[in-house]
């Protein structure tokens, strides 16, 4: 038991596997929807949220480490669909800054990490 906390999550996938995506799961698209909720559920569930016993990491203190279980946990359950996790973070939805209702926050969240994954992108192709 515990009380309920809200947590947004960003997933970026791509299909890797054309075959499977298409032959091995119904509808690739759901499949992602349901397993990445599932996975963020067990995820979050592993974690106290911000008082861990003997220095245990929290969701609240210990995000790289949280997404690090989150992308693994997601990249496992995608497999099946042919479906690469490129890259997974969690947000405490009372932790995200308040915008106007006129900017997505969720427009930029996706721009904030399209931008380091094509850095990242960049700085490994130059390393050849």
């Amino acid at each position: 038991g515990g009380n309920p906390i809200e947590i947004a999550a960003v997933i970026v996938w791509r299909v890797s596997e054309t075959a499977k995506a298409v032959f091995d799961v119904e509808d690739y698209e759901t499949y992602v929807q349901i397993q990445s909720e599932a996975a963020i559920r067990h995820v979050a569930s592993s974690y106290a949220y911000d008082h861990g016993e003997h220095r245990e990491p929290t969701l609240r203190e210990s995000g790289d480490e949280v997404a690090t279980e989150l992308r693994n946990e997601l990249q496992n359950r995608m497999q099946k669909a042919g479906v690469e996790i490129e890259e997974a973070r969690w947000f405490d939805v009372e932790e995200l800054p308040n915008r106007p209702p006129s900017i997505s926050i969720s427009r930029r969240l996706i721009d904030t990490i399209s931008t380091e994954l094509a850095a990242r992108l960049r700085r490994s192709e130059a390393r050849g």
